[in-house]
């Protein structure tokens, strides 16, 4: 297997874990390739164990190691599923980034209830996506990296109304204080406050105060630019 992934690729796996027979590791990026002329280790023997492990970030966690187990062990008195079970994927790097590569290919559904979505697609979100989810509440997207390395998580309902515009940024990146200075010049560029809402381990959030979904957009599409 070839250690030249793409860089969006990583992106995909957020703060994971990953294991080469004896040897569990976790990092960022392409962190697990490090090992195979350092130890010797065969890429095609990297198994991600769990992935996007942010999102638990500020939780207890306890909850995390739950999670894993329920999904892990499958407890047959536990009839409700961890939280984020979905991080939990346990294949084959080799795996994944076949995966990857085939849903590079346009998969955009016109029929999902979000027209905030739906009709921006093209001139807005195609080809700007790391990752794309719905729940009971609304659907959220998340950006492919910046070429800063800040990235956007944007969080809309079927009315069109924002539930959260986030600008995040791993916090074990190398030039990091130099990103955090970047972000009065974001704020006055938009035009909107951005407040700092978390600094964890993995990652910094700075909450975006808009809350008009056309805002939103806009802010969005010119992120890239």
């Amino acid at each position: 297997m070839s250690l030249n992934i793409p860089a969006e690729f990583w992106d995909t796996l957020g703060l994971y874990v990953y294991r080469y027979g004896e040897y569990i590791g976790k990092g960022v990026r392409d962190r697990c390739t490090h090992h195979v002329n350092a130890k010797g280790y065969d890429l095609e023997d990297c198994v991600i164990v769990a992935r996007n492990l942010e999102r638990f970030e500020g939780k207890e966690p306890s909850l995390l190691l739950e999670s894993f187990l329920i999904e892990t062990e499958q407890p047959g008195d536990n009839i409700v599923a961890g939280h984020y079970k979905e991080c939990f994927v346990m294949s084959k790097l080799s795996d994944l980034v076949g995966g990857w590569a085939n849903d590079q290919v346009d998969n955009f559904d016109p029929s999902i209830p979000f027209s905030w979505y739906t009709d921006n697609y093209e001139t807005s979100f195609r080809g700007k996506i790391s990752r794309r989810e719905t729940n009971t509440v609304g659907m959220y997207v998340v950006s492919k990296n910046s070429k800063t390395g800040f990235w956007l998580q944007l969080y809309g309902d079927v009315n069109n109304e924002v539930l959260h515009l986030e600008l995040r940024l791993g916090s074990q990146k190398k030039n990091y204080q130099e990103c955090v200075d970047l972000v009065p010049g974001i704020e006055a560029a938009i035009g909107c406050k951005i407040v700092q809402e978390s600094q964890g381990s993995s990652m910094t959030r700075w909450k975006i105060d808009v809350e008009d979904m056309d805002k939103a957009i806009e802010i969005w599409t010119d992120f890239f630019s």
